[in-house]
C-alpha cells in the first residue's frame, strides 16, 4: 500500500481547460533520479490513469488528451529543459467509454524512459466548451490490472508449462 502511494502523481484531481489550446502541466515534475524504485534506471514503469469523476460532454464538443513528457531540467514545478513527448493518448470525446464513467481506466501504458531524461510529468490538452474531469494517476512498477481487475500479462494469456 505505501509503495503504491509513492508513485501516485494525482489523486482525484479536478481538471478543466485553460483555454490556451496548448498542453498544460498537471501536478509537478517527478525527479526520476530520486524516485522510489529508481525509475528510469533500467526498470520498467507503467503509467495508470483512472477517472474519478466522469468527463463532461454537455456541449457535445469537449475533447480530452493526456501527454507524458520527460526533460532534463525543471523550474522547480514544471519541466523546462530538454522536453520530449514520450507518450500521448489520442484526442478523446467526453462520451468516450474511457471517460464517461467514474472508476474506468483511461490509460495504461509502459513508459519508454530514457535515463538521460531526469524528470517526468503528465500534461493535458483539453478542448471544447466545458471540458472537466477528475482523475487519479500513478506510476507503478508492476503490470497494471485489466478492466476486470485481473493482472495483465505483456505476452497475452499465460500458457501452462
Amino acid at each position: 500500500m505505501i509503495c503504491e502511494q509513492l508513485g501516485q502523481l494525482l489523486e482525484n484531481e479536478a481538471l478543466t481547460t485553460d483555454d490556451s489550446g496548448t498542453p498544460s502541466a498537471i501536478g509537478y515534475a517527478l525527479d526520476c533520479a530520486s524516485a522510489y524504485a529508481d525509475i528510469g534506471v533500467g526498470g520498467k514503469i507503467w503509467l495508470v490513469i483512472k477517472t474519478t469523476v466522469a468527463a463532461d460532454f454537455t456541449s457535445g464538443n469537449e475533447t480530452y488528451q493526456f501527454i507524458v513528457r520527460t526533460g532534463t531540467g525543471t523550474d522547480g514545478t514544471d519541466i523546462n529543459a530538454g522536453v520530449l513527448d514520450v507518450a500521448e493518448t489520442d484526442s478523446m470525446d467526453g462520451d468516450d467509454v474511457r471517460l464517461d464513467v467514474a472508476g474506468d481506466y483511461i490509460w495504461r501504458i509502459q513508459l519508454p524512459i530514457d535515463i538521460k531524461q531526469r524528470y517526468i510529468q503528465l500534461f493535458k490538452c483539453f478542448g471544447g466548451t466545458t471540458p472537466t474531469i477528475s482523475i487519479s494517476a500513478s506510476l507503478v512498477s508492476d503490470l497494471p490490472p485489466s478492466d476486470y481487475s485481473r493482472q495483465t500479462h505483456p505476452a497475452g494469456p499465460m500458457s501452462p508449462p
